[in-house]
């Protein structure tokens, strides 16, 4: 998985948005596309479509696109009920 390397986009916009930068921040200081930040887009639509809960998406996008803070999302998860994922 290249999110435990150093040298993934993905894990390094996700490092710096995590120390406070924005998107658009980040997205300037780039020479490459980090995919996972347009993905996350069409993930989360196909999940509403298809009525799917996908809760990591939802708040992925909630950072990245709606200026939720990272520490709000953990706060979140943590507080989360445990439940199985099956269908």
């Amino acid at each position: 998985m290249t999110c435990t390397s150093r040298l993934s986009r993905n894990r390094g916009v996700g490092e710096r948005i995590g120390k406070g930068e924005s998107l658009a921040q980040v997205k300037a200081g780039m020479k490459q596309v980090a995919e996972g930040v347009t993905n996350c887009v069409t993930a989360l639509a196909l999940a509403r479509k298809k009525e799917i809960e996908a809760p990591i998406t939802e708040e992925v996008h909630a950072i990245l696109y709606e200026g939720r803070k990272p520490d709000e999302v953990l706060d979140l998860f943590m507080a989360r009920r445990a439940k199985s994922e099956r269908a």
